[in-house]
């Protein structure tokens, strides 16, 4: 992928596994940035490759819970 390459939320995001939504809101939530064009939005492929890069070191970056960490959330029911 070529980094001065301007890429749309759909192709962002079949390269990051996402939908469009997660992308859109992504940016939206400030964790990607993107230009507008009118009602479109451009992701370059370098702020792609830099979103990949900080979900594949950091799992929660999108903003999800793996269901280990929700386990750990729940209080422990006491015996009685």
């Amino acid at each position: 992928m070529a980094g001065g390459e301007l890429l749309t939320t759909a192709e962002a995001a079949r390269w990051l596994g996402m939908t469009a939504t997660g992308i859109r809101s992504a940016i939206r939530d400030g964790r990607l940035t993107a230009q507008r064009f009118g009602r479109d939005l451009a992701i370059s492929a370098d702020e792609v490759e830099r979103y990949r890069a900080v979900m594949a070191s950091n799992p929660k970056a999108r903003g999800w819970e793996t269901r280990r960490d929700k386990r750990r959330r729940q209080p422990a029911e006491s015996e009685g």
